[in-house]
């Protein structure tokens, strides 16, 4: 098998995404090793994901009847498909126990911008060294964000609380169940929602209205203001502090080696309010028997008899 992980930049469309996915999957399907392709978008029962990141899984014929190995299959497709314009890929490996063939983790107590600083510097330092391919970290920093705000103290004077104008731009932008629908012995939620056209920019918010204690209507751009920024689309904790991951797969590489190389890097460049952790397939090989041990802070990494 080989398993093609992608991802298209933040807040691009399910049908963009597809038409990358459907590139990926001529391109495996090109190549005479190719048996069958199984491609999709989104979430599956392993993990979750949003309508920017696919995968690609390969089966290839049987091994006497191919020239490359599943190793230079691997090689040809980074190569090629990371040509690609607007996808990050990862070719992964589907015997790891994980996603990546290398994970480690950098947690403390620090926040995002700092740890994703120090999350690429540690990417950087790794794919200097070589061997180490399909580089990525877990936190994303910049994914667009709308902020509504309320005038509380404007709120107030018209007897209108801020749970009231959090409902309004709920169920008007995003959504509402607001009741069920009986066809037999089937149930259908009724959703309140205004139409698409209606809600595609973030002056909707301000035409909204609103009811005040007297009754009367007001427009929602009189209560609340709208600031435009950016976020992290997820934030992981580790013992309660936050953490974020440093992935890649290895092309020439042990995992032993690697290992050693990023707790070098980590040794340098960490402050003392971080530190790095085994995750994935490094840390289930310090679990199985101590064949690998490595400390947090240290470049050491040695095998136990």
């Amino acid at each position: 098998f080989v398993l093609l992980s992608f991802r298209t930049p933040p807040g691009t469309s399910l049908e963009a995404t597809e038409a990358v996915l459907v590139q990926n999957q001529q391109w495996l399907l090109a190549q005479p090793e190719t048996a069958a392709v199984f491609g999709r978008i989104g979430s599956d029962m392993m993990r979750l994901g949003g309508p920017n990141e696919g995968m690609v899984n390969a089966r290839l014929v049987p091994q006497k009847q191919r020239k490359r190995s599943a190793q230079e299959i691997m090689r040809a497709a980074r190569d090629a498909l990371s040509q690609i314009p607007g996808q990050e890929i990862s070719i992964a490996n589907p015997m790891s126990s994980s996603s990546r063939d290398f994970e480690v983790e950098i947690a403390g107590n620090a926040s995002l911008e700092e740890l994703d600083q120090y999350a690429t510097e540690m990417m950087d330092r790794l794919s200097a060294g070589g061997g180490m391919v399909d580089l990525d970290k877990s936190l994303r920093l910049g994914l667009p964000e709308a902020r509504v705000v309320p005038d509380r103290e404007k709120a107030a004077a018209l007897g209108i609380d801020a749970a009231t104008v959090a409902e309004i731009v709920q169920s008007m932008i995003g959504g509402l169940d607001v009741a069920t629908f009986r066809d037999g012995e089937k149930r259908h939620d009724i959703r309140l929602r205004m139409e698409k056209e209606n809600r595609d920019s973030l002056d909707a918010i301000g035409d909204l209205w609103v009811r005040t204690k007297s009754g009367e209507l007001v427009d929602l751009r009189n209560l609340v203001r709208v600031e435009k920024g950016a976020s992290a689309a997820t934030i992981t904790r580790t013992d309660r502090q936050r953490s974020v991951k440093v992935m890649a797969n290895l092309d020439g590489v042990s995992l032993d080696a690697a290992v050693a190389r990023a707790q070098a890097i980590a040794a340098e460049i960490l402050p003392p309010n971080l530190s790095l952790q085994l995750t994935g397939d490094a840390e289930a090989m310090k679990e199985a028997g101590g064949q690998l041990w490595c400390s947090p802070r240290s470049s050491r990494a040695s095998r136990s008899r």
